[in-house]
């Protein structure tokens, strides 16, 4: 659940927030680890009178699995495509001087 909140066993932190301010996952602010909310780490949040705890009600993950792996292989392929352009600007470094040596 929420820092500092708990539920009775079994139960669930679930439900939209009705304050208007954007879920998590939607473009919003990123959740933030314990001790990042301006409040000492290990210390509870205030208690926030729009979460409700409803029993029985399954949590949604905040991250969409495919879009994260998709992206994932597509920094992927961007950063080998950038390492071999290094190694080819290297490679065609060497070559020049070993040119310009031949030439001297």
């Amino acid at each position: 659940g929420p820092q500092g909140r708990r539920g009775p066993p079994g139960c669930r932190w679930a439900g939209p927030r009705p304050t208007g301010r954007p879920a998590a996952g939607t473009g919003g602010p990123a959740p933030r680890a314990p001790g990042h909310a301006g409040l000492p780490a290990g210390q509870p949040a205030p208690a926030d009178e729009n979460v409700a705890l409803a029993s029985g009600a399954l949590e949604r993950s905040n991250v969409n699995a495919v879009s994260a792996i998709t992206d994932i292989i597509s920094q992927s392929r961007h950063f080998e495509m950038q390492i071999r352009m290094v190694q080819t600007a290297d490679q065609n470094a060497r070559s020049a001087a070993q040119l310009l040596n031949l030439n001297a």
